[in-house]
């Protein structure tokens, strides 16, 4: 390889690297950070369903476990939409 191919395949990694970085689809990463929260959420939502259902009547428990979900995606956000505000502000 020469000289000139090294220089120029030098510039191509950093022309895409700086790009890289300075494009970040942050929609898509809020909902990819959500989507994680959830995931981690889990555990606690399925708990919380339990003792709903088991210390509730019928059509109370239904309302407390959509209330539960509810929590859930608004505390996923939450934590989605800091972390995302978090990374921008370390650019």
């Amino acid at each position: 390889m020469t000289v000139l191919e090294k220089q120029t395949m030098e510039a191509v990694g950093a022309y895409f690297r700086a790009n890289t970085r300075a494009h970040v689809d942050w929609d898509q990463r809020r909902y990819e950070i959500a989507k994680d929260c959830i995931v981690a959420l889990m555990p606690t939502v399925v708990e919380q369903f339990k003792m709903a259902s088991s210390s509730t009547k019928v059509g109370e428990a239904e309302k407390t476990c959509q209330q539960i979900c509810i929590s859930a995606v608004n505390m996923a956000v939450d934590f989605a939409d800091s972390l995302v505000e978090k990374l921008k502000d370390s650019k």
